[in-house]
């Protein structure tokens, strides 16, 4: 009997690489019916690594990590949502996964009231020091329930969020009562399409690959990802090419941008990808 798949039940999933974390072994397998790359066996049914970080973890680096570090990027969400005619001025976003609230800064600054949740509570209680409207929660569901408000969302963006959700189907089904009628969704998400040369440059360095199947559940492909969205309630608009998250100067970084630059026009094997959907 093969690998089932985890999203579309088909028993069609290659499997790709076993790796082994902390005692445990964790497959990775293609299906080659809907085109999500995933981990086959999820253990744990929210990152341990993420969830129980401690306060003293929140330094610096992962502060730059959610601020500085993805700058550019932000700077092309606000592009993106221009050319869609959207005036994020006075909008009422909620960003999904606000981690530290790096992305939050960033829009405060546009004029947009801007709110957040978290699983790890270290990250939120670093956000809440910075003046952020955030909470610690897991879920939307939750979220709405410990807020007791309905706030009618007109934008919500789940910035590396996605692909560690464990059942994605259900986190949106949970997620669209909090957004208006017709509102936009964003997503930026490692591409599964970029995974096949990525890992044959690490290899071909002599060095070990790794999917992070611990933390990434589902990679998915442009047109896998525009598929879901569409069969979940929502209306993908446009899928693209992230600007790279511009990492600290080395010759390494240099090339990873480089790569970022020369597939930007193809976001089949771009390594980033970001989708704008529209709630139905």
């Amino acid at each position: 009997m093969g690998i089932s798949c985890r999203l579309c039940g088909a028993q069609t999933v290659k499997l790709l690489a076993t790796e082994e974390r902390g005692g445990i072994s964790y497959r990775v397998g293609d299906c080659l019916s809907c085109g999500v790359v995933q981990a086959v066996d999820v253990p744990h049914t929210y990152s341990p690594d993420y969830v129980d970080l401690a306060q003293d973890a929140i330094e610096d680096d992962r502060l730059w990590c959610q601020g500085e570090h993805k700058l550019k990027a932000y700077a092309q969400w606000e592009r993106v949502f221009g050319r869609f005619g959207v005036a994020v001025k006075g909008a009422r976003l909620l960003d999904v996964g606000c981690g530290t609230g790096g992305f939050l800064d960033y829009v405060r600054s546009l004029g947009v009231l801007g709110a957040g949740f978290d699983a790890s509570a270290a990250q939120v209680q670093a956000a809440l020091a910075r003046g952020l409207d955030v909470h610690h929660s897991v879920s939307p569901a939750r979220f709405r329930s410990e807020t007791a408000e309905d706030r009618g969302f007109d934008i919500v963006t789940l910035w590396d969020v996605f692909e560690h959700l464990r059942d994605p189907k259900g986190f949106l089904e949970e997620l669209t009562p909090l957004m208006k009628p017709g509102a936009l969704l964003f997503l930026s998400i490692p591409n599964g399409g970029a995974l096949r040369w990525k890992r044959a440059i690490w290899e071909a360095a002599g060095r070990k690959f790794s999917y992070e199947p611990w933390e990434h559940v589902f990679y998915f492909r442009p047109k896998s990802l525009a598929r879901y969205l569409e069969a979940w309630g929502f209306e993908c608009l446009e899928v693209g090419s992230v600007v790279a998250y511009e990492r600290k100067p080395s010759a390494g970084e240099f090339l990873r941008r480089a790569a970022f630059r020369a597939t930007a026009a193809l976001p089949a094997v771009n390594p980033q990808i970001y989708a704008v959907a529209r709630k139905r």
